[in-house]
């Protein structure tokens, strides 16, 4: 490691020097390093990146048992990021969520769950047998989010809970709201309990001093970060950082290779190691533009009469301590639209495409590939909808209800018999499936569970104003259990 440094990128250089050797190819892919490849997609791509996608070939190390360049490499991004360890990921922080869960609580046991959490993790409870003791956070009213959870509600839970085994906190939301980690890590680690954290959308934090502080930073024993939600990394890419000495390493390296693709995409591990070397050499001045651009942004918005945006006044309420100004969100409420039907008007007659839509609000990243042309261009159309407004009177839906009785636990109700029937009978059933809105996948009723009026009558109002939700179909109908 002494020789190497933060700008060095050597698998990066490995893979070209295989690549150069331009070896005659007996072996997977079958595009044959790039002599077979479809015109339609050459004619979009090119050769060169069909060159460089390479299986585990010799020099080039393979990620489940890394002892080469890409040790190395991963060594470099842990020192980067300010972890003791790291694993790549090339099936996105989905996957390092569920090793985080199915390695650190066994079968049987409990895993203490922040109920915003993301719908992978209810994969890996299922498949790790694992109950769930749900932990509900704060809510802001306004805006209809869910926030932060108190150190108390965390310290209550686990009084209630002594053998939990681990907790899984979300830590920012999808709005750049990060809540208490120190306190919280504290607690946990009082009572024994492994902390993980699901930090998909804090990749960047790391890197300048006016985003929110890492989990990295406060103690967590595992976090996964998705490189390509902020960092310049391609779609699927992630880390799992450990710290400490809380975590069974080998089990954890089992669960990864039995979850992880046996053949990683080299394409993606390049990215990572690039992405690594841009912030290590210019994260500081990338994400201060990132922060100035959001700024310019919201100085623009708010001259539009009655606009309302969501920002750092979430600070010191709801659970929340930091907040991540990188992230843009307008509420739609004064422009009589949804925030669905503003997604879909930004879409069709502005090409605008956003990050993410909710009932009464859109949500819109800045990084600093953002530009205040951007911006701009944003601004004026969200002007045009301000002045020309909507007919869509919201009505005072609470957006996430209360948690649900569970009647099996996600593995037992995976294993259960079911049946069909429409969602609006279905008042009282035990759900077989996660019902989640996609966009941002959190379960309203998870697998187990009963399905409430209240849920149907949220998730229903939530359909007729554009949202997508997984678990009901396009017949309006159900999985429920029969058994």
């Amino acid at each position: 490691m002494t020789k190497y440094s933060h700008l060095d990128t050597p698998f990066i250089d490995a893979v070209k020097a295989y690549v150069d050797k331009n070896r005659t190819a007996f072996h997977m892919p079958g595009h044959a390093r790039s002599r077979l490849i479809p015109e339609q997609i050459e004619a979009l791509l090119g050769k060169n990146v069909f060159r460089y996608d390479l299986t585990e070939v010799e020099g080039v190390d393979y990620l489940h048992k890394a002892e080469g360049v890409l040790k190395v490499s991963q060594e470099l991004t842990a020192a980067a990021f300010g972890s003791e360890q790291v694993f790549y990921l090339v099936n996105g922080s989905t996957v390092g969520v569920m090793s985080m869960i199915m390695s650190s609580v066994k079968p049987g046991e409990k895993l203490i769950i922040q109920r915003n959490s993301h719908r992978c993790a209810i994969a890996g409870i299922t498949l790790g047998n694992i109950i769930p003791v749900w932990i509900q956070p704060e809510m802001i009213p306004e805006y209809q989010i869910l926030a932060g959870v108190l150190p108390e509600t965390l310290q209550k839970t686990i009084d209630e809970n002594p053998d939990a085994k681990a907790v899984l906190l979300t830590s920012p939301n999808y709005y750049g709201m990060a809540q208490n980690m120190m306190e919280l890590i504290r607690i946990a680690h009082e009572n024994d309990i492994i902390v993980l954290v699901d930090e998909a959308h804090g990749a960047h934090f790391p890197f300048h001093p006016d985003l929110p502080t890492s989990s990295i930073d406060r103690g967590a024993d595992m976090i996964t970060q998705s490189t390509h939600k902020s960092l310049p990394a391609l779609t699927q890419t992630a880390l799992l950082h450990v710290n400490g000495n809380r975590i069974d390493y080998d089990r954890l390296t089992a669960v990864l290779s039995m979850l992880q693709s046996s053949s990683p995409n080299y394409l993606l591990m390049m990215s990572i190691e690039a992405s690594r070397k841009m912030m290590s050499q210019y994260g500081m001045d990338l994400w201060t533009k990132a922060m100035d651009t959001a700024s310019y942004a919201r100085e623009e918005l708010m001259k539009i009469p009655e606009m309302q945006l969501i920002d750092e006044s979430v600070i010191g309420k709801y659970g929340i301590v930091e907040w991540d100004s990188t992230k843009l969100s307008v509420l739609t409420n004064s422009m009589k639209y949804s925030g669905f039907e503003v997604e879909h008007l930004l879409n069709q007659q502005f090409n605008i495409e956003i990050e993410l839509a909710a009932l009464n609000n859109i949500l819109c990243f800045i990084t600093g590939g953002s530009t205040k042309e951007d911006v701009d261009h944003f601004v004026k159309a969200t002007r045009w909808l301000s002045e020309n407004k909507g007919k869509t009177n919201l009505k005072e839906f609470i957006r996430i209800p209360q948690i649900p009785f569970q009647v099996y636990t996600p593995a037992e109700a995976f294993s259960e018999n079911y049946d069909q029937i429409p969602f609006k009978n279905a008042d009282g059933q035990i759900s077989k499936r996660i019902i989640a809105p996609y966009p941002p996948g959190i379960p309203y009723v998870c697998p187990g569970e009963i399905i409430t009026q209240n849920a149907i009558e949220m998730l229903t109002q939530m359909k007729m104003d554009g949202a997508v939700v997984q678990g009901i179909d396009e017949n309006e109908m159900v999985e429920v259990i029969t058994s």
